[in-house]
């Protein structure tokens, strides 16, 4: 797409309204993309709250440059439901590409956009606020997180303040995820986000506790018990089904990305940077990841992979560390896209062994699923 997508104006700050807006460019694009010939005449979608809008080549109005199109104010923007007339296509096809016109506008207003002067200061003035509050908890390679004290919802937040760089695929990757998946459980929520010239500022629930990897760490990667294991399992088995379940894909599964609570006893999902979110396929050509937790058809980066199975791999590279205290493959000397999980001698359930080694198949379609995950024996049977 070329030109300047949208822009994105957020009013409130615990529950923003976005509009969306879009540039001649956008338009030419939007009616090109939704409307292409003997696709449909007409098309309609539904936003939350009833608010519905219609578009069409006919009122899609060609006047200003600046508000060509604006589909009203909404607080969630999502596709609920879909019309069609004239329209020999399938639901499914017409619905998808709504969508992907739906995440263009929505991160497109805010990453690639030109400004809407008289909304500046109010944004500025908040994020200005928030790091008036915030202190510095961790520093990472794509900028800083900083801890921000209880907001009016009561409970603490973090910032993620991102360097803007050639390459923001991260940022956008976790606003989207951060919208679509606000409602699933254990996924760290995504409160608000703002730009300035040089940063993205992510507001996010703060997730108590600590990541996998600094817990293995701090007790010199001694195995954890049995029962704790199986419980971090169950819930992220359960919470990767429901964001499969939105086509988002992790596709970075590791310690370090998953944060444990061990007053709750909740395990949470974090970091979408590298995510990968498709309504029409899980088939995958994004090789990005790490390396000690990529399955063997992400690694050889020539064919399309399927995002889901993917993720369970890297889920059975986290199972497998967290019950033997290693790693199950050593990167470092010859590797082979067959090459089959071997376990150090420890004793440990068969049932646990079993789902491990289904879960690490170097062949795809032989690897279970997360469905079959949820009903093996290993997990069905515990009761927390």
């Amino acid at each position: 797409m070329s030109g300047e997508p949208l822009v994105l104006v957020q009013r409130q700050f615990e529950k923003p309204q976005v509009y969306f807006e879009a540039s001649i460019t956008t338009v030419q694009w939007l009616s090109c993309y939704l409307f292409p010939q003997n696709r449909a005449n007409q098309a309609s979608y539904e936003l939350p709250r009833g608010n519905i809008t219609h578009l069409s080549p006919s009122n899609l109005h060609r006047g200003k440059e600046s508000e060509l199109f604006r589909a009203g104010a909404v607080a969630d923007p999502w596709i609920r439901t879909l019309r069609m007339r004239n329209n020999d296509e399938s639901e499914k096809e017409l619905a998808y590409l709504f969508f992907r016109c739906q995440l263009h506008w929505h991160v497109g207003l805010l990453l690639l956009s030109k400004r809407r002067e008289e909304e500046k200061p109010m944004r500025s003035e908040q994020v200005t606020q928030l790091l008036q509050r915030a202190k510095p908890l961790d520093q990472g390679s794509q900028g800083q997180i900083l801890l921000v004290p209880p907001l009016r919802d009561g409970k603490t937040s973090i910032v993620k303040k991102i360097v803007k760089t050639y390459d923001n695929r991260r940022a956008t990757n976790e606003i989207i995820a951060g919208l679509l998946l606000r409602n699933v459980p254990r996924v760290a929520c995504l409160k608000s986000y703002y730009q300035d010239d040089d940063h993205y500022y992510l507001v996010m629930d703060h997730v108590e506790g600590k990541d996998l990897f600094r817990i293995m760490a701090d007790q010199h990667f001694t195995p954890l018990p049995d029962r704790i294991i199986r419980r971090i399992m169950t819930q992220l088995t359960a919470t990767l089904s429901a964001i499969h379940d939105l086509d988002v894909y992790h596709k970075d599964i590791k310690l370090e990305n998953i944060m444990w609570d061990n007053i709750t006893k909740t395990a949470t999902l974090i970091d979408f940077g590298l995510c990968y979110i498709d309504r029409r396929s899980n088939e995958c050509n994004d090789y990005g990841g790490s390396l000690p937790y990529a399955a063997p058809e992400v690694r050889m980066k020539d064919i399309d992979f399927n995002a889901s199975l993917a993720d369970v791999w890297s889920l059975g590279v986290v199972m497998f560390t967290l019950t033997y205290g290693v790693f199950p493959f050593n990167y470092d000397e010859d590797w082979s896209p067959n090459q089959r999980v071997h376990f150090p001698d420890r004793a440990v359930k068969s049932t646990a062994k079993d789902l491990i080694t289904r879960m690490l198949e170097p062949e795809p379609q032989k690897r279970v699923t997360m469905a079959e995950i949820r009903k093996h024996p290993h997990l069905k049977r515990w009761l927390s």
